[in-house]
């Protein structure tokens, strides 16, 4: 009698939970498990004097906290910039060319976990260009005239990179040759300096020098007209030019199909 007493206590506890549905067995996992060590995404460019940083939601952790340390050859020094609930933070505390590195914590009652891998990101007064996204030659951008574009590159002490890349494509006949000039707007090259910060490259050949406002060439030897995809990314010697291991700028350029004629 006992045995079956206790059996049918057990079937009515078990009723019971289930007739709750999933969400106490949730609520039980998520207090038995430890928030997951995650990095933040940060988005640098978008918006003037402002980085954004955003991370996923962790259903294990009853909050975030959001540490930065400007980037420094010694020890970094991070500081709490947000502490909260949400899952994402405008860092509109920036000033032109900082470099600073962001890592996130996560808080569950009263512990605190470890904080993630630190993430690169950098504050401008000049926001990234109209044609981006156009990292890739999947995305290039069509150049059929004159693009007024930007380029950066940033490095840290601890060798964390922020450059952009830029591809572009062109349509030319059979038989004729595109005419390329790139020219650099700022920062202003040196008196008798000819090549500019960027480096050229057709895609699937390396990518060389760009002498400043001089034409760069790309051949259309093949029988039908064919779209050809090319390259303009930092020379990060040029960009960090005088400035050590670190450091770097944003470099305002245009880039013009100046003429397409024959062979």
């Amino acid at each position: 009698m006992n045995k079956e007493i206790k059996r049918l206590a057990a079937t009515a506890c078990l009723a019971f939970l289930f007739s709750c549905g999933g969400g106490l067995f949730d609520e039980m996992d998520r207090l038995a498990r430890d928030p997951t060590v995650d990095a933040p995404v940060v988005r640098s460019f978008a918006a003037e004097n402002c980085i954004f940083i955003e991370w996923s939601e962790d259903e294990a952790a009853d909050g975030y906290i959001l540490e930065r340390a400007p980037d420094s050859p010694l020890d970094l020094i991070y500081s709490t910039v947000y502490e909260g609930t949400e899952i994402s933070f405008a860092d509109s505390d920036c000033r032109n060319d900082d470099r600073y590195l962001y890592r996130l914590r996560k808080l569950k009652g009263d512990r605190i976990f470890e904080p993630s891998a630190p993430v690169f990101g950098v504050g401008s007064v000049t926001r990234m260009d109209d044609h981006e996204p156009n990292d890739t030659d999947e995305e290039a951008t069509v150049l059929d005239y004159t693009r007024m574009s930007n380029m950066y590159y940033y490095r840290t002490f601890s060798d964390e990179i922020a450059q952009d890349l830029d591809w572009y494509s062109v349509s030319i006949p059979a038989g004729f040759t595109a005419e390329i000039v790139v020219t650099q707007i700022s920062p202003a090259l040196e008196p008798g300096v000819l090549t500019n910060y960027m480096l050229f490259g057709v895609q699937g050949s390396p990518v060389e020098p760009i002498t400043n406002n001089a034409a760069n060439l790309i051949k259309n030897t093949y029988s039908e007209a064919r779209t050809f995809y090319f390259q303009i990314i930092p020379d990060p010697a040029r960009f960090l030019s005088g400035m050590g291991l670190a450091g770097g700028t944003m470099a305002l350029y245009t880039v013009t199909l100046v003429r397409i004629s024959n062979i």
